[in-house]
């Protein structure tokens, strides 16, 4: 590693430290769950005010996902290798092949699946160190993979909760057509058929913090969507944080900082304001 890269990460972790005390919504984490070609990104962007460019969201929360930037590294390719790295002779970045993209990163070369895991899993550990508020992109296909997920974010003091995108088999597949990346159709009918067995036990797992969307229908004003499910998201984000990681870990901090707790709660965000209490 050159050493202003260094410093640029040192300097990335010193800041993500420092806004996580003041987070709008620290110790906040939201799965956003559904299948392939449901519109969980649409979907983010009416719910959150997701703003991928900038890896953020209007409502303060870090996106975790992997997809924005995966897009934009292959549009940086020369046309001719992204037509290679379709494997169709078309401009389509890349094309998922039983997992696998063929398209490389173009500055690093690493194939751009494994440069974009990377990059997301380095943002999301810095994130979360700094218990910053996060949206987690997740297909949700497995309950028993999400799981030890959630309960490794409440050990670190987080609430969490979710939100599943539903359409049904033919508009997720029509969707998922129309992407620039293309992704076989039995991995869509399988992730797809996964995520609707699993919603009884994302209900058990979430309680009153689990939304349900239909995102079947196109509308013209997109603000109008989901109420019932803006609802369930703001009481989520606005309820008290009290559980004893969070309390543990923002004391430590305080202390490092030199700051009282009493003088934290006159700036903290209004749902840290009774931690302590």
């Amino acid at each position: 590693m050159k050493l202003y890269e260094a410093r640029q990460l040192l300097n990335t972790h010193m800041q993500q430290l420092n806004e996580g005390i003041y987070d709008p919504h620290i110790f906040k984490a939201v799965f956003m769950a559904g299948s392939g070609g449901a519109g969980k990104g649409f979907a983010g962007e009416v719910l959150f005010g997701k703003m991928p460019e900038l890896a953020t969201t209007g409502l303060g929360l870090k996106v975790v996902n992997a997809d924005d930037l995966l897009t934009a590294a292959a549009g940086q390719l020369p046309i001719q290798k992204r037509m290679n790295a379709s494997g169709l002779g078309g401009l389509k970045p890349f094309q998922l092949k039983g997992g696998w993209w063929d398209a490389r990163h173009p500055r690093t070369g690493m194939p751009l699946w494994m440069w974009g895991q990377q990059t997301v899993a380095k943002r999301k550990a810095g994130w979360i160190e700094g218990r910053l508020g996060i949206i987690l992109d997740a297909t949700a296909r497995k309950p028993e993979r999400l799981y030890p997920q959630k309960m490794a974010l409440y050990e670190l003091g987080y609430d969490t909760m979710m939100v599943l995108v539903r359409t049904s088999l033919e508009v997720a597949l029509a969707r998922a057509h129309a992407r620039e990346r293309e992704v076989a159709d039995w991995v869509i009918r399988d992730a797809h058929e996964r995520v609707e067995r699993s919603i009884p036990m994302y209900k058990k797992m979430f309680g009153r913090n689990f939304a349900v969307i239909d995102n079947n229908e196109y509308v013209e004003d997109a603000r109008t969507l989901w109420p019932e499910a803006k609802q369930v998201i703001d009481a989520f984000l606005q309820r008290p944080t009290r559980n004893e990681p969070a309390c543990i870990w923002l004391l430590a901090q305080l202390a490092a900082r030199k700051i009282e707790p009493a003088a934290y709660i006159k700036g903290a965000p209004v749902h840290m304001r009774s931690i302590f209490s």
